[in-house]
């Protein structure tokens, strides 16, 4: 009995040192922390698939409190809901058996957590609240657009397009929307950059089928088609202001969807058609810019996406096994 106590706790303490000097130099090291950041639930994930998930959160609060006299309990429960948490969710998704499309969603969940604890934390320490931020972010924001259009040279169109996306009531209304976006996308490299190095401790994730196999759910277009409905209706119904909020919202987390779908699709018939991988980005690159540049475009590419989600042009849903989720 003590020995099979002795080997979890040495490991799961050595694991939440390691835990605590990789989410120091995740806060601290720039550029290079940002890389390490990717791995730093590595640990506590560790610990929840060698040893159970109880050991998983004894590792994960050790760690935190190791960090608390060197930067304060506030900072350290953040870096644990950013880090330790993501490490515990995702190490118990893994554990059990779960997809990879399970894996994502639970891990994007935690990190919207880790993120929403980041901004209490900041709160905190130095009283900005959200919208402070966001207003930071936006400058830098309009700052970054205003030299791509000094380099890509003046144009209505590109007038046109830098007014929409740099719009601060508008970007303010989707702030949920691109909210869950960016914890799905982060969750995605978490898990992408864990994947490749759980086969060296003995465990593994199936991956997802390649890019051009991709297919999202129907659920996904109706609740996209369905929100642009809604935004239509609405448009002259100011009334029901938080009515197209939530449409918006619900829209613009679809249409991004809907744009994958689309270069999924093109990517599929281009590799049928003989194309090599370097013309196949190349293509991908050229549907990018023109999907950017053009507001028709990057209205008609996520709809076009939406209606592959329901007819399935690639004849894909045939095979369960082909589908994204």
């Amino acid at each position: 009995m003590r020995q099979g106590f002795a080997r979890p706790l040495v490991e799961s303490a050595m694991l939440a040192t390691l835990s605590a000097v990789l989410m120091l130099l995740a806060f601290y090291v720039p550029v290079i922390g940002t890389v390490i950041g990717f791995v730093s639930p590595l640990p506590v994930a560790l610990a929840v698939l060698r040893h159970g998930g109880k050991w998983g959160v004894l590792a994960s609060i050790v760690g935190a409190l190791v960090l608390i006299p060197l930067m304060g309990w506030v900072s350290a429960a953040a870096l644990w809901i950013g880090f330790g948490w993501v490490g515990l969710v995702f190490g118990w998704s893994v554990r059990r058996g779960y997809r990879y499309t399970a894996v994502l969603l639970l891990t994007a969940a935690s990190v919207v957590a880790g993120a929403l604890a980041g901004f209490l934390a900041t709160y905190l320490i130095s009283g900005l609240t959200p919208l402070d931020l966001f207003d930071q972010m936006l400058e830098a924001y309009k700052a970054g657009m205003e030299l791509a259009k000094s380099i890509a040279g003046d144009s209505p169109q590109l007038n046109q397009l830098l007014e929409i996306i740099t719009n601060r009531d508008l970007l303010l209304r989707l702030v949920p929307g691109y909210f869950v976006l960016a914890g799905v996308f982060m969750s995605y490299i978490n898990i992408e950059v864990m994947r490749m190095i759980l086969p060296r401790f003995g465990y593994s994730l199936d991956p997802l089928p390649p890019f051009r196999r991709w297919v999202f759910p129907e659920a996904v277009a109706w609740l996209g088609l369905s929100g642009f409905v809604a935004i239509v209706l609405l448009r002259n119904r100011p009334e029901l202001e938080a009515l197209t909020i939530i449409a918006q919202n619900v829209y613009s987390v679809a249409s991004i969807f809907g744009t994958l779908e689309v270069f999924s699709l093109t990517a599929f018939y281009l590799f049928r058609t003989g194309f090599s991988k370097i013309m196949v980005g190349l293509a991908m690159l050229l549907l990018f810019n023109l999907s950017s540049m053009s507001p028709l475009l990057s209205l008609l590419i996520p709809i076009f996406g939406m209606m592959d989600m329901l007819l399935d042009f690639r004849h894909l849903k045939l095979g369960a096994n082909k589908r994204i989720l």
